[in-house]
């Protein structure tokens, strides 16, 4: 089975917090147990230049290391382009996802976008079937403070 592992949450100001630690640690745990399986994992090409040490701790996990990248456009910061950023963002993300046409697709952390931590696909729009998705809440934070992490879609 080939399994896809969003780790963008790792890429952001989230590694190190919670959500980044908390991933790694659930992505190291299922390449463990499942060793039969062929893993890839998605990171966002944006932040490329702040994750040599995740690309390292992929490697350490995973001998192929198999690290797909996405990319992410880059506009202004006003909340139009910031609604077609993300639209465009979600796009792209999928289109990368469907090429390497894994069976099952693991989001990290459905809790991204651009907020404080940075600008990040938001997972609005899912790689359509067969492939199985599944994804990580790690709490509700965002959604008590829907100005400071949320984008005003979500926030409504």
């Amino acid at each position: 089975m080939k399994i896809l592992i969003d780790l963008q949450c790792c890429q952001t100001e989230a590694q190190s917090r919670g959500m980044g630690r908390y991933s790694l640690s659930l992505a190291k745990e299922i390449v463990r147990i499942g060793r039969e399986h062929d893993f890839m994992f998605l990171l966002n090409r944006h932040y490329l230049d702040k994750s040599a040490d995740l690309i390292s701790e992929i490697a350490k996990i995973d001998d192929l290391g198999n690290v797909i990248l996405h990319d992410y456009p880059s506009v202004q910061f006003d909340w139009r382009e910031r609604q077609r950023r993300e639209q465009v963002a979600n796009v792209l993300r999928n289109d990368r996802i469907e090429t390497v046409s894994p069976d099952v697709y693991h989001i990290s952390s459905v809790f991204e976008g651009e907020s404080v931590y940075g600008a990040a696909a938001a997972f609005i729009d899912f790689p359509k079937p067969p492939i199985i998705r599944s994804a990580t809440l790690y709490d509700f934070i965002p959604l008590l403070y829907p100005d400071k992490y949320l984008t005003e879609r979500f926030a409504e």
